[in-house]
């Protein structure tokens, strides 16, 4: 069940950097505000959407998944998935010679508060509760996003009259779109074996979640900027403990030493 919402999350977050993208680059800024709010409306209106499963052998179960997670929660999670690079994109139109990029070590600072608070805050509420909880935060999302889409479109227009550009002419970099599709597999490569291999420990997924998100952080805010060789060194011997580990699946190590080890090896 992990595995098949990490597949879903991630094709959803590719999908909606692909659409920052062809958003930020194909429209005016007016037209980009319009779009986004739009959909942030719509993906408003599908909230509390319930869907049940079907039952079916493992495949059909795995299908089930994608369907359910599809109908309720496939809208809202892409207007939040196209939000960060979309930010970046009128944040690097607005405030040209800026970086932008530290808005996306933001984002994953925050998704890692998240994740740490939800086992000790969240979960232990009721899921009626945690529902009303997680629309409440939806809600405020989208009037905020909304808000900050007019006044970054109405900036835009500005500086694109300050730059004599044509008033319906596209005031854009772009969206800023980062890579992590590698990462991505590896997450879930790890997070399986683990969790399938190794021990069957609740929240065991938590670690390599955090140590993902923690990556992100690091490499946006510039803490990984210096020479790769250290981190290519220490990447390819622990790919290779992995491996050697792994040589032999009947045989396993204490879980004090294997979690560490591919815990090591993903980070």
């Amino acid at each position: 069940m992990w595995t098949t919402c990490l597949v879903f999350f991630s094709i959803a977050l590719l999908l909606g950097y692909l659409y920052a993208h062809w958003l930020s680059s194909k429209f005016s800024p007016r037209q980009q505000a319009f779009i986004h709010v739009t959909l942030l409306t719509v993906a408003l209106l599908v909230l509390g959407i319930r869907c049940g499963p079907s039952g079916g052998g493992f495949l059909s179960s795995c299908v089930d998944r994608l369907r359910i997670l599809a109908t309720v929660i496939g809208l809202p999670y892409l207007a939040l998935a196209r939000t960060t690079p979309l930010l970046t994109a009128w944040y690097a139109a607005t405030f040209p010679g800026q970086s932008p990029y530290r808005l996306f070590a933001l984002s994953n600072l925050a998704s890692l508060l998240a994740l740490a608070s939800y086992p000790l805050l969240i979960e232990p509420a009721t899921m009626s509760r945690q529902t009303v909880w997680w629309s409440t935060g939806f809600l405020l999302f989208a009037v905020l996003c909304g808000a900050i889409a007019c006044k970054a479109a109405a900036r835009a227009r500005a500086a694109c009259r300050d730059k004599r550009t044509s008033p319906g002419a596209v005031c854009s970099c772009g969206a800023l779109v980062p890579a992590g599709d590698g990462a991505g597999m590896m997450l879930t490569a790890v997070t399986s074996h683990l969790s399938a291999n190794i021990a069957a420990i609740p929240l065991l997924w938590l670690p390599p979640l955090a140590l993902y998100l923690l990556s992100f952080i690091l490499a946006f805010q510039g803490a990984m900027s210096g020479s790769a060789t250290p981190m290519l060194r220490l990447a390819l011997v622990s790919v290779a403990a992995m491996a050697y580990v792994m040589r032999d699946i009947r045989a396993q190590l204490p879980i004090a030493v294997s979690v560490p080890l591919f815990l090591t090896g993903f980070s």
